[in-house]
C-alpha cells in the first residue's frame, strides 16, 4: 500500500522550520510524495546522516535527488478532483447542486452564494465520472471557474475576457477621420484618442458597453455595444452648429476639451484659428500660436517663432509628417498654412514624444484635408490680401477623394502702382513689388479594409522685386544712377504615404516625403557720368542664394497591446542636401559686360564671372530610430516612457545622439491632473541669421567636422484643473538648458560679401550656451455663447558665447519678461458673433550705444532704459500693448455659405 511520506530539508541539526515570519536564509521545502515504503527521516545538511558518517551524507547529496525525482513522476499524487462518483439531481439550482456534490462526494466546496442567481438550475445523471467532470457540468454557463485546494474545491469568479473595439472616427460630411478625437466606455471610464489618421483601439471587458466619441467642435456620439469579440465600430460625427461647441454630461468622460496631452502637445482646430485676431482678415495659424503662452514673435506681426527662449530655426515645423524650413511668406507676415485646408495641428513646447527628433525648441504637426469622399464642394474667399479657391469632392464615392487648394496675393498690382508713382514723385523711375502664392493637393484612397494610400503635395513661393533708376543733365554731364534688388524663395512639399491596419491591435503608417526650400537675392547698382570729355562708371553686383532639400523613407508603428499598454515604435533614413552660397563680381568684371545702362534684370549677368565662397555642395544622411511605451500603471497615473536616436552621418564625422524622453501624468478622480516630464533634445541643422525674425536670407547649414550638433533638456512641470461649463485651467514650470549653440561672432560679416572676408562660414561664428525657465498659466472656456481664454507668462533666457559680449552673459532678444494676452469671442446669434484679443508684453531687449550727440527722439523713446555701457542687448524697448477686434456675420443661402 502506498502511504504518503514527508521529506524535510534543513541547514541546522534542529529540524524545526524558522521562526513564523522570519525568513530562511536556506532552503526550507516541504513536499508530499507518493513511495512504496514509510519512513520519515531528516537530511541533516552539514550535520550527521541516518545512515552516519559522510559517506550517508554524499548518498543523500546525490542519489536521493533521482529517487525523488523518480517516483514523483512515476506515482503522481491522485487530485480529489479525479476522483470518479456517481451523481445525479434534476432541475435544482446552482448553489444546492454544489451542496449535494459536496455531500455525495465527502470533499468541502468553498464558494459565495452570490455567484448565482436563482433560477439558474441544472439537471446531471453521471455513473462514475470524474468531479472535474461533474463541476463543469455544474458551472456551464457561468462565469465561475474551481481549482483544488488541498482537500477542498475553491470556486472563484474567472478575469472577464477583454475584447478590442477598434475603428475610425470621421466627419460625417466629409468622411475625413478627425485626429485626438475621445473614445471612451461610459460604463467604465476609460477611453483613448484617435491617432493622426482617425483611428483608435480600445480594451474592454466582455458584455455590454455604452461608447462615446466627442470632438471638439462636433456633436458627440454614442452607441451601445454587446461585446462577445474582437468587433469594428465607426464613428460618424456631426459638426455642432455654432463654432466649436462641446457638450459635456457623464462624469466619467476623460475631458475632451483638455488641452494638455501626454506626449501629443496642445491640439488646435482649423475653427479656433479663425476665431482668433487676424491681419487684414488673413486668420493664420503661427498667429494663433503666438498667443499661447511661452510662444513669442521675432517682431510685431511676423511669424518668426521663438518658443520658451529658443531660436526660430529650432522649431520642427511638419506638413503632413515632411519637414518644412522656411514656413512663412510675406517676410513673415503670414505662414504657408492655408487655414481652410487644415485639419488639424499640436504644438509641443515640453514633454516630447520620442517620435519626434531633430529640434530643440517646439514641434508643429501640422495635417492637411483630405478631400471628401461623398460629394463635391467649392469655396471662394476674396480677402484683403488674397484669393482662395477650394475644390474637393470624390474620385470614387466613398472609396477615394481630392481636394486641391490655391491661394495667391492680388495686392502687387496695388502695389505696383502706387510704387512707381511714389518713385515719380521723388523724380526717379521704376517700382516695387510684391506676390506669394501657394498650392496644395491631396489624393486619397482605401484599397482595402486595412490599406490606405494618401499622396500630398505642396508648393508655395514668394517674389520680390525693387527696382529704381535716376538720371540727370547737370550742364554738360549727365548723372545716371540704377540700382535693383530681387528677392524670391520657396517651398516644395511632397509625401506619399500608406496606412496599414495590420489588426485591431497594430497600425503603421510608412511614407516617403520630400521637402525642398530654395532662397536667392540678387543686387545690384550702377552709377556713372558721362561728359563729352570723359566718362566715370561705377557699379557692383551680389547674388546670395540657400538651398537645402532632402529626401526620406519612415515607418511608424502603433502597437495597442492593451488598455494599459501602447507601444510605438518606428524609423526612419532622411537624405539631405545642402547648396549654401554667396557670390560677388567686382567692377572690373562689370565693366566688361556692355550696354549697361539701367539694371532692369539680372539675366544678362554670368553666373560663371563670379567668386563662389561656400561649399557648392553638402551631403549628409539622418537616420533615426525610436520606441516609447506607454503604460497605465492605475486608473490615476500613466507613463510615457521612450528614447530617440539619431545618427548624422557626413563624408567629415559622423555624430549618434540618444534622446530619453520620459513622462508622467497624474489625474485626480475629479477635476485636477498634474505632469511631470523631462526630454533630452539634438540639433544637427543650424541657421546663420542676423536678424532672428525669420526672414529667408537666412542660411541653413549642417554639422560639420568644426560644428558640433545643438543639443538640449528640458524638465517641465504641470498642474491642471477641469471644471464645470467647459472651464479648464493649466499651469507650467520649466527649465531648459542649451549648449552648442551657433551665432555670428561680433563684427562678423557674411563670408565673401565684404573685403577680407573668410572663404569658409565655420570661421565667422562662435559656440556657447544658453538656458530658459519660467512659468506659464492658462484658463479658457469652451462652452456657451461666451467663449475664450486668458494666459499669462514669466520667462527668463539668457546666451553666453565667448565671442560675443566679452564673454559675460547677456539676455535673450527676443523675450517678453512678462507676456499677458486674452483672447474672447461672443456668439449674439447663430449668424453674429465678435472677437477681441489683447496682448501685452513688457519690453523686448536690443543693442545700442549711447552716444554724446544728442538725439531727442530716440532719447525721449527710450528714456532711461539705453545702457552706457552698449552691453550686447542692454537696451529694453518700452512696452507692448496691441488691440485687435473683428465682428463676424455667417449665413446660408441655399448651397452656398457666406462669411
Amino acid at each position: 500500500m502506498d502511504i504518503r511520506c514527508e521529506l524535510k530539508m534543513h541547514k541546522n541539526s534542529s529540524p524545526q522550520p524558522p521562526p513564523k515570519g522570519e525568513k530562511d536564509p536556506f532552503i526550507w521545502q516541504k513536499q508530499f510524495i507518493v513511495l512504496p515504503f514509510c519512513s520519515n527521516f531528516w537530511f541533516l545538511q552539514g550535520g550527521v546522516s541516518p545512515f552516519g558518517g559522510d559517506w550517508g551524507e554524499e548518498f543523500f547529496r546525490t542519489l536521493f535527488p533521482i529517487i525523488l525525482i523518480f517516483f514523483s513522476f512515476s506515482s503522481p499524487a491522485q487530485s480529489i478532483l479525479d476522483q470518479r462518483i456517481d451523481f445525479a439531481i434534476k432541475n435544482i439550482p446552482v448553489a444546492d447542486a454544489l451542496l449535494e456534490l459536496s455531500e455525495a462526494a465527502n470533499i468541502s466546496i468553498a464558494f459565495n452564494s452570490k455567484y448565482f442567481h436563482a433560477d439558474q438550475k441544472v439537471t446531471i445523471n453521471a455513473e462514475a465520472e470524474k468531479i472535474n467532470f461533474i463541476l463543469n457540468e455544474i458551472l456551464n454557463g457561468t462565469n465561475i471557474a474551481f481549482r483544488a485546494d488541498g482537500n477542498k474545491i475553491v470556486l472563484y469568479k474567472k478575469p472577464p475576457k477583454k475584447y478590442s473595439v477598434s475603428g475610425y472616427v470621421r466627419d460625417i460630411k466629409s468622411g475625413e477621420g478627425l485626429v485626438l478625437a475621445s473614445v471612451w466606455n461610459a460604463r467604465s471610464g476609460k477611453g483613448v484618442t484617435t491617432n493622426d489618421y482617425g483611428f483608435y483601439s480600445l480594451e474592454i471587458s466582455e458584455g455590454e458597453a455604452l461608447l462615446k466619441f466627442s470632438y471638439l467642435g462636433y456633436q458627440p456620439f454614442s452607441k451601445s455595444i454587446l461585446l462577445k469579440n474582437n468587433i469594428s465600430v465607426n464613428a460618424d460625427l456631426s459638426p455642432s452648429l455654432l463654432l466649436n461647441e462641446v457638450i459635456v454630461t457623464d462624469k466619467n468622460l476623460p475631458i475632451p476639451h483638455r488641452r494638455f496631452l501626454l506626449g501629443k502637445g496642445i491640439g488646435v482646430s482649423a475653427k479656433e484659428i479663425q476665431q482668433s485676431p487676424s491681419l487684414a482678415g488673413e486668420a493664420d495659424l503661427f498667429r494663433f500660436l503666438q498667443l499661447q503662452p511661452g510662444v513669442q514673435s521675432g517682431a510685431d506681426g511676423f511669424s518668426g517663432m521663438h518658443v520658451r527662449g529658443g531660436n526660430a530655426d529650432q522649431n520642427l515645423v511638419l506638413l503632413d509628417g515632411v519637414p518644412v524650413y522656411n514656413p512663412a511668406h510675406t517676410l513673415g507676415l503670414f505662414s504657408i498654412f492655408n487655414t481652410h485646408t487644415i485639419k488639424s495641428a499640436r504644438l509641443l513646447k515640453g514633454g516630447f514624444s520620442a517620435k519626434y527628433g531633430g529640434r530643440l525648441s517646439s514641434v508643429i504637426d501640422v495635417r492637411t484635408k483630405e478631400g471628401n469622399t461623398k460629394k463635391m464642394g467649392f469655396m471662394g474667399e476674396v480677402g484683403t490680401l488674397a484669393t482662395k479657391l477650394i475644390l474637393e469632392g470624390p474620385v470614387i464615392k466613398e472609396k477615394a477623394g481630392f481636394i486641391v487648394s490655391v491661394r495667391r496675393t492680388h495686392i502687387d498690382p496695388i502695389v505696383g502702382y502706387f510704387s512707381k508713382k511714389k518713385k515719380r514723385n521723388n523724380f526717379t523711375m521704376g517700382a516695387a513689388n510684391y506676390s506669394f502664392y501657394d498650392i496644395n493637393a491631396k489624393i486619397h484612397t482605401r484599397l482595402s479594409k486595412k490599406d490606405r494610400v494618401f499622396f500630398s503635395f505642396y508648393k508655395g513661393a514668394d517674389d520680390y522685386s525693387n527696382k529704381t533708376n535716376f538720371e540727370d543733365l547737370y550742364g554738360d554731364t549727365l548723372l545716371a544712377n540704377s540700382d535693383a534688388q530681387k528677392l524670391k524663395w520657396g517651398n516644395t512639399i511632397a509625401a506619399l504615404r500608406w496606412n496599414r491596419l495590420y489588426n485591431d491591435k497594430l497600425f503603421s503608417n510608412t511614407t516617403f516625403t520630400f521637402s525642398k526650400y530654395n532662397y536667392a537675392s540678387q543686387n545690384g547698382f550702377l552709377y556713372s557720368e558721362a561728359s563729352p570729355a570723359d566718362t566715370f562708371v561705377d557699379n557692383y553686383f551680389t547674388r546670395f542664394q540657400s538651398t537645402i532639400k532632402d529626401a526620406g523613407l519612415k515607418t511608424d508603428f502603433e502597437y495597442y497591446i492593451s488598455g494599459r499598454h501602447q507601444l510605438s515604435f518606428g524609423a526612419g533614413a532622411l537624405l539631405r542636401q545642402f547648396e549654401p552660397g554667396s557670390f560677388g563680381a567686382d567692377d572690373e568684371q562689370l565693366n566688361n559686360i556692355e550696354g549697361i545702362r539701367e539694371i532692369e534684370t539680372f539675366d544678362d549677368f554670368d553666373d560663371g564671372v563670379a567668386a563662389i565662397y561656400f561649399p557648392n555642395k553638402f551631403n549628409a544622411q539622418e537616420l533615426d530610430v525610436y520606441i516609447e511605451d506607454k503604460i497605465k500603471l492605475s486608473k490615476a497615473f500613466t507613463l510615457l516612457a521612450g528614447v530617440h536616436t539619431s545618427a548624422f552621418l557626413t563624408n567629415e564625422k559622423n555624430y549618434i545622439s540618444w534622446q530619453p524622453r520620459i513622462s508622467m501624468e497624474y489625474k485626480a478622480p475629479k477635476i485636477f491632473g498634474a505632469a511631470l516630464s523631462y526630454s533630452r533634445m539634438t540639433q544637427f541643422l543650424h541657421i546663420l541669421t542676423t536678424s532672428g525674425n525669420g526672414f529667408p536670407s537666412d542660411l541653413w547649414v549642417p554639422s560639420t567636422l568644426f560644428v558640433e550638433p545643438e543639443k538640449s533638456w528640458q524638465a517641465t512641470a504641470a498642474i491642471t484643473a477641469d471644471f464645470k461649463k467647459g472651464i479648464s485651467a493649466k499651469s507650467e514650470f520649466y527649465y531648459k538648458k542649451m549648449d552648442k549653440l551657433i551665432s555670428y561672432r561680433e563684427g562678423a560679416g557674411l563670408p565673401g560679401l565684404v573685403d577680407n572676408s573668410p572663404l569658409f562660414w565655420e570661421e565667422e561664428i562662435t559656440v556657447g550656451g544658453g538656458e530658459s525657465y519660467g512659468f506659464e498659466f492658462q484658463i479658457q472656456k469652451t462652452k456657451g455663447s461666451t467663449r475664450g481664454w486668458l494666459s499669462y507668462a514669466l520667462s527668463f533666457s539668457d546666451r553666453q558665447f565667448p565671442d560675443i559680449n566679452n564673454g559675460n552673459k547677456y539676455p535673450f532678444r527676443y523675450l517678453h519678461r512678462h507676456a499677458f494676452n486674452i483672447n474672447i469671442s461672443h456668439y449674439f446669434n447663430k449668424i453674429i458673433s465678435l472677437n477681441i484679443g489683447w496682448q501685452y508684453g513688457s519690453g523686448q531687449r536690443i543693442t545700442l550705444v549711447k552716444s554724446d550727440a544728442p538725439f531727442a527722439p530716440l532719447d525721449n523713446l527710450l528714456g532711461n532704459f539705453v545702457d552706457p555701457q552698449g552691453t550686447t542687448n542692454g537696451t529694453m524697448l518700452p512696452e507692448y500693448h496691441r488691440l485687435d477686434f473683428g465682428f463676424n456675420f455667417s449665413w446660408d443661402k441655399k448651397k452656398i455659405k457666406h462669411q
